[in-house]
């Protein structure tokens, strides 16, 4: 494409003058209708940033979402952070996997914690190895929390400075048992050091609780592979993009490989979407939780929107997007789940800061009725159109 629709540079405008008169709905219709639309990639760019003026909180756009609560996690070792949870329910009990890691974030830059001489407080260095652990906390009505630290997955480690698994998604397996999946950086058999999914089983209570982890190729050579999002009852298959050649796509454990199958044509809009959650079946859809990067001159931007897909994986709904923090930062929902007490509610989890763990909870009938057409021709709410009605 080389010029832009008629409307974009109007668009554009109204997404930069409408917060200033403040005129915010306006603007992020804007914002909206210009995502649905085949934009030139700097104009894209510069409609992502003016939204990001508008973007609204999780509770202001969801009505009824609950208070956060912070997941609170024992330190795999003194000043490890707890991060990226995801999480899923076994009967009433909420079982959350937690990242934990020696990193922070200062602004661009990555510091890791490094071991100090004997009897010296560590330090945070730029070249220290990023270090990844997880664990596993179970939340029992009426009981609490029980934190539980998971071993290293077996496979064999090469010498990459980025060591372990990050950001577990879990699947309930059906029989008390979880498919865990994550990114991978150090498999010692895994070719060029790209990101790459490793896969395992976690099996609580057995003398070895993890499976060796399986982490096989990446399915397009030289590309980093992160942020597959588990299909709810289907192991072994995941959404692999949004966008991939103009149509969704799943990928599949096929033995040592994957096997990417193409699946309806995806809307303008999924193009800059990224995985996050699993993808749970909410209401005859799948449902998942994705995110989108924007880069500011103050750092990177992270915000999040509801999608759902039919059982073709033709995308039928869009929220607008929004963030946990009120202030643009950090932050990346790895967890959905349908409330194992409340079939009305959903719980997602999500790292704040790259230093927090959070769950909140929200309606199922707010997050429906938020949902607009992803296409530029229904950009209105489905309420509005009456095609949430099947579903409400």
């Amino acid at each position: 494409m080389t010029t832009p629709p008629p409307a974009a540079e109007h668009l554009l405008g109204i997404s930069r003058h409408a917060y200033y008169l403040g005129l915010h709905q306006l603007g992020r219709d804007a914002c909206e209708r210009g995502a649905r639309m085949e934009l030139l990639p700097e104009m894209q760019s510069a409609l992502m940033r003016n939204r990001v003026w508008y973007t609204r909180t999780f509770h202001e756009a969801f009505p009824g979402a609950d208070d956060y609560l912070a997941i609170d996690v024992v330190p795999y070792r003194p000043y490890w952070v707890a991060l990226n949870p995801s999480v899923a329910f076994h009967g009433s009990t909420m079982i959350a996997v937690v990242r934990q890691t020696n990193y922070r974030v200062d602004g661009w830059d990555y510091r890791m914690l490094e071991d100090g001489p004997e009897g010296a407080p560590p330090s945070w260095s730029p070249t220290a190895p990023l270090r990844n652990a997880a664990s596993i906390v179970s939340f029992h009505l009426g009981v609490g929390a029980i934190q539980y630290d998971l071993p290293d997955p077996p496979y064999r480690r090469s010498d990459h400075p980025i060591h372990g698994p990050e950001d577990y998604r879990i699947l309930p397996l059906g029989d008390g048992s979880y498919q865990l999946s994550g990114t991978v950086l150090d498999a010692a058999d895994a070719g060029p050091p790209l990101a790459r999914i490793g896969v395992c089983r976690y099996v609580p209570g057995a003398a070895q609780p993890l499976t060796p982890m399986i982490v096989p190729p990446e399915p397009f050579e030289g590309r980093n592979e992160k942020n597959w999002m588990p299909l709810e009852g289907c192991p072994g298959r995941f959404i692999y993009a949004a966008w991939e050649d103009g149509h969704a796509a799943t990928v599949e454990l096929d033995g040592d490989r994957w096997v990417v199958r193409s699946h309806a044509k995806a809307p303008p809009i999924a193009r800059d979407l990224r995985g996050g959650s699993q993808a749970i079946r909410c209401c005859d859809l799948w449902l998942a939780i994705v995110h989108e990067c924007v880069n500011l001159d103050s750092g990177r931007v992270y915000e999040h929107r509801f999608v759902a897909w039919d059982d073709e994986l033709e995308m039928v709904g869009i929220t607008d997007p929004f963030r946990f923090m009120r202030e643009p930062g950090i932050e990346f929902a790895a967890g959905l789940a349908v409330c194992g007490h409340n079939p009305d509610w959903l719980v997602v989890s999500y790292g704040m800061r790259d230093r927090e763990a959070r769950v909140s909870t929200v309606p199922i009938r707010s997050v429906l009725k938020a949902l607009r057409g992803p296409w530029e021709h229904r950009l209105a709410p489905f309420s509005d159109g009456g095609i949430a009605h099947a579903w409400l």
